[in-house]
């Protein structure tokens, strides 16, 4: 799993654009996680795009579920403006789009 903080990013304002690409299984959780604690420490509100990644399981759904709680305690937010069909059907299984804000994903 590749993240990328994107252009527009902004600690100043506590926005992080980013962009998650590969797969989000079990076998990219604990790589993922570690990926992504430094912008717990540094945001609060996160912007992601999915449309690059793969496979996704429930573990790829507990990160963004996590990456959500964390917006939520810090005062923040989290959207999703882009999502692979993988991730949009996982998460419309699980109904959680609602959640991520999705109406503005494509």
């Amino acid at each position: 799993m590749i993240i990328s903080k994107l252009k527009g990013s902004n600690k100043r304002s506590g926005m992080c654009k980013l962009r998650f690409e590969g797969d989000m299984d079990i076998y990219a959780a604990e790589e993922t996680l570690a990926a992504l604690l430094p912008y717990f420490d540094d945001f609060k509100t996160f912007s992601i795009e999915l449309d690059k990644v793969g496979e996704i399981d429930s573990s790829g759904i507990q990160l963004l579920l996590q990456c959500h709680r964390h917006s939520e305690q810090s005062g923040g937010q989290l959207s999703i403006t882009s999502c692979s069909d993988n991730v949009r059907e996982l998460l419309d299984l699980y109904q959680l789009g609602g959640r991520f804000d999705l109406s503005v994903a494509a």
